[in-house]
């Protein structure tokens, strides 16, 4: 939000954009690329952690079943685990992208891509 184009902010400061207004088509629009960049490493390191937790202090899940296989030195079926967690996380990502897409469709235009 503080590096929110200055112009603009004296420009919605002039016609009276204030309050919700304000919040919704200025401040949400000029820090909406890096919320969601945000959102993006979010969405990430929240995968990592979630299947770290599971390996190391739970009972259920793809984590600690991955670790049960290792343990039991049933090498494919731990690698087919490791595998369905890189497809997970690859299926995560193309949809935040989508989800990214939509939401800042003014940002990235109809047909350009910036990223």
């Amino acid at each position: 939000v503080r590096a929110l184009d200055e112009v603009l902010s004296d420009t919605c400061r002039m016609y009276g954009v204030r309050g919700a207004s304000r919040l919704r088509h200025l401040v949400l629009r000029g820090a909406g690329p890096q919320i969601m960049a945000g959102l993006r490493q979010a969405l990430s390191v929240g995968i990592i952690l979630m299947v770290i937790s599971e390996m190391f202090a739970s009972s259920s899940g793809l984590g600690f079943t991955i670790v049960l296989f290792q343990r039991g030195f049933a090498i494919p079926e731990m690698w087919s685990g490791i595998l369905l967690l890189g497809l997970l996380g690859y299926t995560l990502a193309v949809l935040f992208r989508r989800l990214e897409r939509r939401v800042l469709y003014w940002y990235y235009g109809r047909g350009g891509d910036r990223a």
